[in-house]
C-alpha cells in the first residue's frame, strides 16, 4: 500500500542517513529552481512523493535502497524572506522531532557533503547509481551544472531551452503552475496502481499545500489571457473532489500575520478557496520587513548567459516582487537606496547586469486598483558604456515588453529627463547605471522576460542596432 506517510518517514530516515553519513545504494536529488518559490518547493516535494511510488507498486521496496531528496534551492536563512512558503512547509509540510519542526524537503546548504559527492564522482558505475529530477525549471544553473551527468528527468512549465535528452519524464508544458503538472502525474500513477482511497496516500495536507502554488500562480484561477490552462483547472478540480472525502471537522490554518479558521466542509466552495489564496497572496505581498537587499534576495534568479563577440559571458541577476516602484520608492532618497542595493548584489554575486522586475496593483481612487509592472535595469560600472546603450536600446525596441521611460514627480529632481517621451530611453537614468521603465505590456513576466534577455545578449551582430 502506497502512502504519503511512507514517504514522509522516508525524508525523516534520509535526514538521519545524513547525519549518519549512512547513504544509500542510489542517490535521487529532486532539484527545485534557485528563486525557490512556493511551485518550487511544493513540485520538488510532490514529485519526490511520485519518484518513490515507482517502478514497482511496493512503496518501502521503491525506497528501500533509495534515497529521494527534495531539494529546496536556497539556504535554509533565506525561507525568512518567502512567507508564504514558510507558512505552507510549516503547516502542512513538515515534521516534528521533539520540539523541532524540520521541513520535508532539504536546503541547498543541509545537502553540501551529498552536492559534493555528486560533483566528484567520475566512475561510470556510481554515475549510474545517482539521479537528478529537475522540476520548475529545465537548464541547471552554471553553478550547479556538474548535476547535468545525473538529469533523468524534468518537469517544468518555463520556455525550453532544449537542453538534455533521453530523460523519463521530460514534461514541460507552458502551464500556469508546475505544480499542476506533478499532481496531474500523481493521479495518473494512482490510477496504475489501482488506488481510489485517498485518505492515506493524499493527506489533506498535501492537497492543500499542492493546491496553493496553484491558485498563487493562477490569481485563484482569475488569471488574464493563457495563463491558465486546462491542465490547471484539471489538477485544481481533481485536488477539490479529493477534499471532498474527508470529514466534516474544523481544520486550523495557523499563521503568525493572520490565523483564521477554515471549515472542511467550505474547502471545496469558491467563497473558501478565494480565502484559502487571500491568505497565502497576503504573506506572499507582505514585504515590510525587509530592506532593499532583502527584496532583491526574496526572488532572485541567475543566469550565465553566453555574450556577444567581445564578452565571453555575461552574469545576469533577475528578481521579481510583488510591489510597485511607487510604493517601494516613495521618495528621492529610497531611489539612491535602491541604486546601492543594486551595487551590493552586483558585487555579492559577481553580477555584471541586474534586473528588477516590479508587479502589482496600485489603487487610482477609492474603488479602481490597476495593474502594472516596472522594468529597472542596472550596469555594473566595469561593463562598457556603448554596451550598455546597445542594450537598452535592443529592450525599449522590443515590442514583447513595451517599455517606455517611467515617470514620477517624486524624482524629478533626479532621474533625467523622466517625464519627457520624446527623449531616448536610456536618458531616464540614474549617473547611467540604473534604467527605470514602465512595462506596458503586463503578461509579460519573468518567465518571458528571461528569454527575451537570452535573445538580446546572445546577439553576435553587436551594431547599436541588434547588440
Amino acid at each position: 500500500m502506497a502512502s504519503f506517510k511512507d514517504f514522509a518517514n522516508s525524508i525523516i530516515a534520509a535526514r538521519a542517513a545524513l547525519a549518519s553519513k549512512a547513504y544509500k545504494k542510489q542517490l535521487t536529488i529532486v532539484l527545485g529552481n534557485q528563486a525557490a518559490d512556493l511551485d518550487s518547493m511544493v513540485s520538488s516535494i510532490a514529485f519526490s512523493y511520485y519518484l518513490s511510488l515507482l517502478p514497482s507498486a511496493d512503496q518501502k521496496h521503491n525506497l528501500q535502497d533509495n534515497l529521494i531528496l527534495p531539494v529546496i534551492n536556497i539556504k535554509a536563512s533565506e525561507l525568512r524572506l518567502r512567507k508564504d512558503c514558510e507558512y505552507v512547509l510549516s503547516s502542512f509540510l513538515s515534521f516534528e522531532t521533539g520540539s523541532k519542526k524540520s521541513a520535508l524537503g532539504f536546503f541547498i546548504d543541509e545537502l553540501e557533503e551529498p552536492m559534493q559527492i555528486l560533483n566528484e564522482t567520475v566512475n561510470y558505475k556510481e554515475i549510474q547509481s545517482k539521479r537528478v529530477y529537475i522540476v520548475d525549471h529545465n537548464v541547471l544553473t552554471f553553478e550547479q551544472n556538474f548535476l547535468s551527468k545525473y538529469v533523468s528527468g524534468i518537469v517544468d512549465h518555463h520556455f525550453d531551452e532544449k537542453k538534455y535528452s533521453n530523460l523519463d519524464p521530460r514534461l514541460i508544458r507552458p502551464v500556469g503552475s508546475c505544480t499542476s503538472l506533478v499532481a496531474l502525474l500523481l493521479r495518473t500513477r494512482f490510477k496504475e496502481l489501482g488506488l481510489q482511497n485517498y485518505s492515506e496516500i493524499m493527506p489533506k495536507s498535501l492537497v492543500l499545500a499542492l493546491i496553493a502554488p496553484i491558485l498563487i500562480d493562477t490569481h485563484n484561477m482569475k488569471a488574464p489571457g493563457d495563463k491558465i490552462t486546462d491542465i490547471d483547472r484539471d489538477s485544481v478540480d481533481w485536488l477539490l473532489s479529493i477534499l471532498e472525502t474527508y470529514s466534516l471537522d474544523t481544520f486550523k490554518i495557523d499563521s503568525s500575520t493572520n490565523d483564521f479558521e477554515l471549515k472542511d466542509e467550505h474547502l471545496n466552495s469558491k467563497f473558501q478557496k478565494k480565502i484559502f489564496f487571500k491568505h497565502l497572496s497576503k504573506l506572499k505581498k507582505d514585504i515590510s520587513s525587509y530592506s532593499m537587499l532583502d527584496l532583491f534576495e526574496k526572488d532572485f534568479k541567475q543566469l550565465r548567459i553566453s555574450g556577444a563577440d567581445h564578452l565571453p559571458y555575461i552574469q545576469v541577476g533577475i528578481s521579481s516582487i510583488p510591489a510597485r516602484l511607487e510604493s517601494i520608492l516613495p521618495s528621492e532618497s529610497h531611489i539612491k537606496d535602491m541604486s546601492a542595493a543594486c551595487a551590493e548584489i552586483c558585487e555579492n554575486k559577481t553580477l555584471d547586469i541586474f534586473i528588477l522586475l516590479t508587479h502589482g496593483s496600485i489603487k487610482q481612487d477609492i474603488e479602481v486598483s490597476v495593474y502594472g509592472r516596472e522594468f529597472v535595469i542596472f550596469f555594473s560600472p566595469n561593463l562598457d558604456k556603448s554596451f550598455c546603450t546597445r542594450m537598452i536600446e535592443s529592450l525599449t525596441l522590443h515590442t514583447n515588453l513595451a517599455l517606455c521611460p517611467y515617470s514620477n514627480t517624486n524624482y524629478k529632481n533626479i532621474l533625467q529627463h523622466t517625464a519627457d517621451q520624446k527623449r531616448k530611453s536610456y536618458d531616464n537614468s540614474l549617473g547611467n547605471n540604473m534604467f527605470l521603465f514602465t512595462q506596458e505590456n503586463v503578461a509579460a513576466s519573468r518567465k518571458q522576460v528571461i528569454p527575451i534577455i537570452n535573445d538580446i545578449l546572445n546577439t553576435k551582430d553587436t551594431s547599436p542596432s541588434n547588440l
